[in-house]
């Protein structure tokens, strides 16, 4: 469902940069991809685990910032990293307990 998300978004974002700035909302003019994405910056936001897991979608431009370090960066991302690595140590505890209770 994630991905079908992300699939969506990037194609109206694109389409909204084939179209004229004037006929634009003010999101549409901040997310609207001028340029189609590589095979591999589209591969990767759409496999990106930040969202799949942990986090909202975020838009193709963003991610395309992100990745090459303009701006301030995905404040939503990094939440979404942290909350991965916190949901990976709870369940990495979990296993350790068990596998003691068993010896």
């Amino acid at each position: 469902m994630v991905l079908t998300l992300k699939v969506i978004s990037c194609a109206m974002s694109y389409n909204d940069g084939l179209l004229e700035e004037e006929e634009l909302r003010e999101a549409q003019k901040k997310n609207r991809l001028i340029e189609l994405p590589s095979f591999t910056e589209y591969v990767g936001y759409c496999l990106c685990c930040g969202s799949h897991f942990a986090g909202p979608v975020f838009e193709m431009k963003d991610y395309l910032e992100w990745t090459e370090r303009k701006g301030v960066g995905i404040p939503c991302l990094s939440r979404a990293c942290t909350c991965f690595v916190l949901m990976e140590a709870v369940w990495y505890c979990k296993r350790e307990r068990k596998i003691e209770k068993i010896y």
